[in-house]
């Protein structure tokens, strides 16, 4: 994505005093990834890049439920998926007329 791109993606906001968007705000923060959707839909279940997804802390990990009942690390699915989530905003977006 380039600058203009960049620019016209809201920006994570975390929740003040909510553990999981502060871990979520300290990930992205460390994995330098400023061009993804991230909002909160209600408690622990949130958007990120095309998807809904559940969240939760276990342990000192944030980890994202994968099918009925497997969890994962939310940074190693973010690193495998980011590069996907882009290319399907960027698709989505240019399909729309937005680019």
């Amino acid at each position: 994505m380039d600058a203009e791109t960049d620019s016209k993606v809201t920006k994570f906001i975390p929740r003040q005093n909510v553990s999981i968007d502060l871990k979520i705000n300290s990930i992205l923060k460390v994995m330098k990834i400023k061009n993804l959707p991230i909002f909160n839909i209600q408690n622990k279940l949130f958007f990120v890049g095309l998807y809904k997804l559940e969240l939760d802390i276990i342990g000192d990990f944030l980890v994202v439920k994968i099918g009925k009942k497997d969890w994962q690390r939310f940074a190693s699915y973010l690193k495998a998926n980011y590069e996907k989530f882009i290319d399907r905003l960027v698709l989505l977006s240019i399909k729309n007329g937005g680019m």
